[in-house]
This record gives structure tokens, sequence and C-alpha cells, in this order.
């Protein structure tokens, strides 16, 4: 093919980002109240795409899902469907009804979801500083999703951003970098309450909550200390939990620096996120093999394969999450031949192929 100056310079440009279709103030509640709103930021086509849900800090008394940046951008063209909601504010509602507004707004959002191109079983729940505890409390504390007739089932993961109130009395006991009668502002002076709203207090085997990714700024002693505690009893529970600590940012830079190329948090966001679409359960892998997969549609249904072990033959081996092994062997870049599970103890078996 012969390149024109024209075409030379028309690949010489970078490519435009498609702009996101955008929804905004959508109700969901009734009567509308502004408060009770969020807008959905969807890629121009497609279907089926996770879902990120945003809620925003603010002290649980003030902010505005406005406060979003350049996220819809960044994660719309990552393929992602992103929202960002509103809720009502302490001292004109309880804790407990603030996380009432954010149950239903996941509700809203898993019933219309189709509407704008997203999944309804692949939420990804997000959010920064009070949203942070918001998020972790809603990802741990099913009775807010069982009341909207929803389970755990359908979150894929939370990233809870630079929060230290994971286990609330034990914070106020601490001598941390917020003073203690700012938290009893809004969890009162009784520890049973405060017990109720931490997140920490719903871990247990079983109860199917979703992967964390926790970030945090660096030299914040109090939230280092908690996010590393709520970390231990997720992980204790059976739940995949990694702690992030983001050096050299600020409360306000971890959250308005997400999406930025060469920012940590960033790269860790995004390695969780292709990690919790595609889990690394046997039971995943099973679902998916078909005698089609080639290496590059085996990277594109699993994601990028731990190590090659082959020798003159391709062997894609995958590490699972209890400790064992998926090895894909391919002869060169023709489609699959076999597909094994390494239990933990060497004993293989093959896996059908469908």
């Amino acid at each position: 093919m012969r390149i024109t100056p024209l075409l030379f310079l028309l690949l010489s440009l970078p490519l435009i980002a498609a702009e996101p279709k955008v929804l905004r103030d959508m109700a969901y509640a009734e009567p509308k109240n502004e408060r009770q709103t969020l807008d959905v930021y969807s890629p121009p086509e497609g279907k089926d795409r996770p879902i990120i849900f945003w809620i925003h800090g603010g002290g649980w008394k003030r902010g505005d899902k406005k406060e979003v940046q350049k996220k819809p951008q960044i994660f719309v063209d990552k393929g992602f469907v992103f929202v960002a909601t509103n809720y009502r504010f302490v001292p004109n509602v309880t804790v407990k009804e603030m996380m009432g507004d954010i149950a239903k707004a996941i509700r809203f959002v898993h019933d219309h979801a189709s509407d704008y191109g997203g999944d309804p079983k692949s939420i990804i729940v997000m959010g920064h500083s009070s949203g942070a505890h918001l998020a972790a409390l809603v990802c741990t504390d099913e009775s807010y999703l069982k009341a909207e007739k929803l389970s755990f089932s359908i979150l894929k993961g939370c990233v809870p951003v630079d929060v230290s109130a994971y286990d609330i009395p034990k914070l106020l006991k601490a001598s941390g970098s917020v003073p203690p009668e700012t938290y009893k502002a809004i969890f009162t002076d009784k520890e049973e309450t405060q017990r109720e709203f931490s997140p920490v207090s719903y871990v247990a085997k079983g109860k199917d909550i979703p992967s964390f990714l926790i970030l945090h700024v660096a030299d914040r002693a109090d939230t280092k200390a908690q996010s590393q505690l709520f970390a231990e009893h997720l992980k204790t529970a059976g739940v995949s939990a990694k702690v992030v600590a983001a050096e050299g940012k600020t409360h306000g830079t971890i959250n308005s620096d997400l999406g930025k190329p060469d920012d940590v948090p960033t790269k860790a966001l995004f390695e969780f996120l292709e990690r919790v679409q595609k889990p690394r359960t046997l039971e995943f892998f099973k679902t998916k093999l078909d005698k089609t997969l080639t290496p590059a549609k085996a990277e594109i249904v699993f994601g990028k394969a731990d190590r090659n072990i082959g020798s003159g033959l391709i062997i894609y081996e995958y590490d699972l999450d209890d400790g064992s092994k998926v090895r894909l062997s391919f002869p060169g870049f023709a489609p699959i031949v076999t597909a094994r599970h390494v239990a933990k103890d060497g004993k293989t078996e093959e896996l059908p192929l469908k």
C-alpha cells in the first residue's frame, strides 16, 4: 500500500478517545431527590461490560457525584461502565439510612445495567475517604443488599481508597490523625453503634464477600494500621485482599491521580480489575475451556499466564488462588491440545474441553 502524505499524517495522529455516553441525575428512589440520584458514563457501544460503582467522599456530611475528575473517561476507555452516585448525609439521615441509599443505588444499577451496556452480575464497588468506608461496609455487611433482594454474588470486587474507619472502636482507642470527636459525631460515642458500622465486624468465612484491593496514603499511620488490620481479617476469612501503600501521595492526590499512566495505585487497580474479571479458580477455567482456544484467545479469556513452561510446545501455566495450577498446552499457535489441573500435592487431572 502506498503511504500518501495525508495518510501518513492521519497515522501519526494520536487516537482520540471516544466520548462516553452520559446519563445524568437518574433517580434511584422516589420521590426524586437530588441526593438520591446517580450519573452513568458508558462506552458508545457494546454490552455486558463490567461496572464501576463509585462513591464520593466528604466526611459523611458533604460531597457530590460530579467530583470524579477524569475517572469516567479513563474507565470507559478501558471498557467499563462508570457510575457515580449521590447519597444523603448526616445529620439529615443516619448512617444506616445513608447505607440504605447506597444499596438502593446498586439495586438501580443492577436492574438497569443492560440499558447502558453493563453486566448486572459484574459490579466493582469503589469509593474515596468516607465513600471508601461506605464501599467496604456494603461489601461486608450483607443486610443492606439483602434489603434490596440482592446478594454479594453480583459484586466482583471492592476498592476502598484511603480511609481509616474499618474498625471504628479500635481506631478511636488509638491516637490517630483525626480527632475522635470527628468520628463520634458520625457514629456516636456508643461502642455498640461504632461496631455496627465497622466493616471488620462482618468479615466471616463462607459469605461470598468479594475480593478487596485496599489503597491508602503511605505516611498516614492510622490508615496504614487500619488497612492492614482489615486485610488480615479478610484473608483469615478466605477473602482475597491486597493492600497498596501509595508513596508520595496525600489524601487528595491518591484520589485525583487515579488513572494517570505512571501512577502506582492506578497500576495496582487495573491489575486487580483484570484479576477479578478473570478469577483464578478451577471453576472459572472449567466453564471457559473449549477446543477453539489458541494462546492469544487464552490470554483474552484467562489473562496473561504466570509462565510458559513449554519446550517446543507452548504450555501456559496459571497459578490458582488455592495454590494449585492449570496448564494449557498448545502445539505452536494452533488450538489447545490439553488442559490439566495440577493439585498442590502434584497430582494431575485432565480437564474436559467443550
